[in-house]
C-alpha cells in the first residue's frame, strides 16, 4: 500500500487507479504463464488464486464480494438446478444494480476513482452464463427440453467453477467466455489440445 501511495503522489493519479492498473499489467504475464501450468486441476487452482490475488490488490477487502457471490450462486446451482439460472438473474443482477447505486459508482468514476463494481459486472456475466447453461443442461436431462449449444449436464466441481470464474484474469477486465470453452482450455481438449 505504501508503494502504491508513493506512485500515486508521483503520478498525480488516485491510488485506486494505480492499484487497478498494476493488477491489469500483472495479469498479462500471469495469464500467459497458464500455458506452463499442468492441465486440469492445477490450471483451475492457478487461475483462481492468481486472479483473486489480483482482485485483492486492485480492490482490497472488496474482493470478498467476488468470493461471496460465487459461493452464493454455486449454492443456487446445487440446491435449485431446475431454476438456478433464473434465480441467479433475479439475485446477482439485482445485487449488481444495488452496488452501483450504493457505491455511487458513476460519481466515483467521474472523479477518477475505480471501485470493484466494474469488475463485478464481469463476474455477474459469468455467473449468469454458467447458471443458465447448467439449468439448460439439467432441464434437458430430466425434462427433455431443448438445450443450448453450451448446456452443462452435471454440476461443476467447486475447483472447476472457481477456475472458470476467476481463471485467466477475465473477471478483472473481461472477456466473458462460456464454461464449456474454459473446460476445454483447462483440460487441453478440442481446439486447445496443443496449448
Amino acid at each position: 500500500a505504501r508503494i502504491l501511495g508513493l506512485v500515486s503522489e508521483a503520478s498525480g493519479l488516485p491510488v485506486s487507479q494505480i492499484s487497478f492498473l498494476t493488477s491489469v499489467v500483472l495479469n498479462c504475464p500471469l495469464a500467459a504463464a497458464t500455458r506452463l501450468v499442468p492441465k486440469g486441476v492445477a490450471r483451475h487452482a492457478y487461475g483462481a488464486l492468481t486472479t483473486i490475488s489480483l482482485l485483492t490488490l486492485a480492490y482490497g477487502r472488496d474482493a470478498q464480494q467476488f468470493v461471496l457471490a460465487a459461493g452464493f450462486v454455486y449454492g443456487l446451482m446445487w440446491l435449485f438446478p431446475r431454476d438456478c439460472g433464473y434465480c441467479t438473474w433475479a439475485t446477482i443482477f439485482t445485487y449488481q444494480i444495488y452496488l452501483h447505486y450504493e457505491r455511487a459508482s458513476e460519481e466515483a468514476w467521474n472523479q477518477g476513482s475505480i471501485d470493484f463494481t466494474g469488475s463485478f459486472m464481469m463476474l455477474t456475466l459469468k455467473l449468469i452464463s454458467v447458471a443458465m447453461d447448467y439449468q439448460d443442461g439439467y432441464r434437458r436431462l430430466h425434462f427433455k427440453g431443448k438445450a443450448t449449444d453450451h448446456a452443462i449436464y452435471s454440476l461443476p466441481s467447486p475447483m472447476e467453477f472457481c477456475g472458470y470464474l476467476f481463471g485467466l484474469g477475465g473477471t478483472l477486465v473481461g472477456p466473458q467466455w462460456y464454461y464449456d470453452e474454459y473446460i476445454r482450455y483447462a483440460h487441453g481438449l478440442g481446439e486447445y489440445e496443443r496449448m
